[in-house]
């Protein structure tokens, strides 16, 4: 899997960085990150529903998962994050400007911000022609 990239996000990381992954579904990038660095990070998964086995799976490896739609997640709902992942996520959102303007709520200063277009999607009509599958990564400042 995509190793290689989120082991670069370690020399972006102080102590013990908080990571969300907005859109989880099943877990694979948090557990990546989990096998890549161990409990040295605080890992948090958000979707709309998570089934049993995924909650089990994320209670075993120490992920705290939170059910509610992107668009209602309140900033205030718990630390902030140094970095924010949302994969194959952004065309489905209802405002995708309300869901980054609370991200810049949610990010620590400085926090890095990960987003994974799809390369083909119904749902992603405008993203089709111009979309590489290239990562967007940006810190915010």
């Amino acid at each position: 899997m995509e190793k290689p990239r989120y082991a670069s996000l370690s020399k972006y990381f102080d102590q013990a960085p908080h990571i969300i992954d907005f859109g989880a579904g099943d877990g694979r990038v948090l557990l990546l990150l989990r096998r890549i660095f161990g409990t040295a990070i605080r890992l948090t998964a958000l979707d709309i529903k998570f089934d049993i086995e995924t909650k089990k799976l994320f209670e075993g490896n120490g992920i705290n998962a939170v059910e509610s739609m992107i668009e209602d997640f309140r900033s205030d709902a718990f630390p902030k994050a140094d970095v924010i992942i949302m994969t194959q996520v952004i065309e489905h959102l209802w405002d995708p400007n309300k869901v980054l303007s609370t991200f810049q709520e949610i990010l620590k200063s400085e926090g890095w911000f990960s987003s994974r277009p799809p390369i083909q999607s119904p749902c992603a009509e405008g993203f089709r022609e111009t979309n590489t599958g290239e990562d967007s990564t940006g810190r915010v400042t």
